[in-house]
């Protein structure tokens, strides 16, 4: 108090009239022997901080947990249609024709699944025509998926 009736102004860090170290601010009130003091502790500063600091601090924690799940999850959802989709070629392209491919979406990701399914299907009937043919059935029906049917065409004139 002394500083500020003499005119200073500024803050310190001192122990009150408790004992305790305190933040003072002080200054000088354009009135002959008045000044302004202010305290706070500073435990009760620290305090507030360190409160403070532990709240962003979980919450950092927990933004950074909720979009590792996201990303996560939204990987899977991108990679798993694919990966089915290359299981499925790999069996095919061994010579085993699976069961469909099924992705449960209208995206593109759908799209590619119905077209691997197309395949397998289409894949399954010139089987199917060409084991009839192999045991003996001649007069087995047979009609190409289109006109450019590389695969097709012939089994079509093989009788």
């Amino acid at each position: 108090m002394q500083m500020a009736i003499e005119g200073q102004n500024g803050s310190i860090i001192s122990a009150d009239y408790r004992g305790k170290d305190a933040l003072q601010v002080f200054r000088k009130i354009n009135q002959s022997g008045w000044g302004l003091v202010v305290k706070i502790d500073t435990d009760e500063i620290n305090g507030q901080g360190g409160e403070l600091a532990e709240i962003y601090l979980a919450g950092a924690i927990a933004l950074i947990l909720i979009s590792w799940a996201a990303a996560m999850m939204l990987a899977r959802s991108l990679t798993q249609p694919l990966s089915d989709m290359g299981k499925t070629l790999d069996l095919v392209s061994k010579g085993i024709l699976p069961e469909n491919v099924a992705t449960g979406t209208n995206d593109e990701f759908g799209q590619m699944s119905d077209k691997v399914n197309s395949l397998v299907q289409t894949l399954k009937s010139s089987a199917e025509f060409a084991k009839r043919v192999g045991e003996g059935k001649l007069d087995t029906p047979f009609q190409p998926v289109s006109e450019n049917d590389t695969l097709g065409r012939p089994y079509s004139h093989a009788r």
